[in-house]
């Protein structure tokens, strides 16, 4: 019986797609990093900083959970595209309600998105099919200071503070 039982727990793990752990996260990101979807959720337990010149890049499918009152500052690169089929989800790790955590940062020492002759996007900061929930505790849950990301494709609701807020885009 407990044979059969593990199997079980193995078999329905591989087939939901849900991991049995949680990745904790937080301090500063110095080297290029991946947050992969088999890592996931992703727990931020302290700020997380990406530094300039450095990546970030988070996997479609991977939940982002932030405890109460963190934020994702980003000075670098943040890549996080998800898919149609398969969102990068930003949430609560806590109480699904609007403020309970921070907000992404995205600093005027972070890249700018880039585009091709044709307007499609190239490289930079990306949001692309991502889901921002119950965040903006302080500030709204997406802030964009002297930068340019590239944000298409999503959901950002039920946040406290507003959704997004834009000071002096580097584009003109």
């Amino acid at each position: 019986m407990k044979r059969f039982s593990l199997i079980t727990l193995v078999v329905l793990s591989l087939t939901l797609g849900f991991s049995a752990y949680a990745t904790d996260v937080g301090g500063l990101i110095e080297t290029d990093t991946t947050w992969r979807k088999a890592d996931s959720p992703f727990i931020v337990k302290q700020q997380v900083s990406v530094v300039e010149d450095v990546t970030l890049t988070i996997e479609p499918g991977v939940t982002v959970k932030f405890d109460k009152d963190k934020a994702l500052l980003i000075d670098g690169i943040l890549v996080a595209k998800g898919t149609a089929s398969e969102k990068i989800v930003f949430t609560s790790n806590g109480d699904p309600t609007p403020g309970y955590w921070g907000f992404i940062s995205f600093s005027d020492f972070s890249k700018d998105a880039t585009y091709d002759a044709n307007g499609n996007y190239t490289g930079g900061c990306v949001l692309q099919y991502t889901d921002i929930q119950y965040g903006g505790n302080v500030k709204p849950a997406v802030t964009i200071n002297l930068s340019s990301p590239f944000i298409a494709n999503s959901l950002i609701a039920n946040n406290s503070n507003g959704g997004i807020s834009i000071t002096k885009s580097s584009l003109t």
